[in-house]
């Protein structure tokens, strides 16, 4: 049995999330995810941390219903380069702007983290499993981007 398919699993990385985030107030509890999400996918050449690790991935996974089926939904690359583009922007920004305030910091954040959650979730709804993650997750979006460079220097 593969402990990271386990519900019980699932749900710890959304408990630990949830903890570091709304409890401990650390600010950057998303980018130590998305940090293990790249260190796993630099030692692997797979994005192994989408599929098993990632709390909203998970979260998605919890709160689908498999009942339905999933329409075909793709995204023109211009969009998911653009909104890859947007979030880690908007993640300086926030951090170069309120800088001086944790409290701050951690607000935008967390406000940036329940819009994300939002859009999954309805979009989930409307589109089946695991959209947001199919083409619109920006770490993802930045983990496939770094496979690709590596494959073709790796051709090379």
């Amino acid at each position: 049995m593969n402990i990271i398919k386990t519900t019980g699993f699932k749900i710890l990385t959304i408990v630990i999330m949830f903890l570091l985030m709304c409890f401990v107030k650390l600010w950057y509890a998303m980018f130590i995810f998305i940090g293990i999400g790249f260190i796993q996918t630099l030692l692997t050449g797979r994005k192994t941390f989408c599929n098993g690790y990632c709390p909203l991935g998970n979260m998605q996974d919890l709160l689908s219903d498999d009942k339905v089926k999933p329409k075909s939904f793709s995204v023109h690359s211009s969009v998911k380069i653009s909104l890859t583009i947007l979030f880690w922007l908007l993640s300086v920004i926030i951090v170069y702007f309120f800088r001086e305030s944790n409290t701050q910091v951690w607000v935008w954040f967390l406000r940036l983290m329940l819009i994300i959650f939002s859009t999954a979730y309805i979009l989930q709804i409307f589109n089946g499993k695991r959209t947001w993650c199919k083409g619109l997750c920006p770490a993802g979006n930045t983990m496939s981007g770094y496979l690709k460079i590596k494959r073709i220097f790796k051709k090379n």
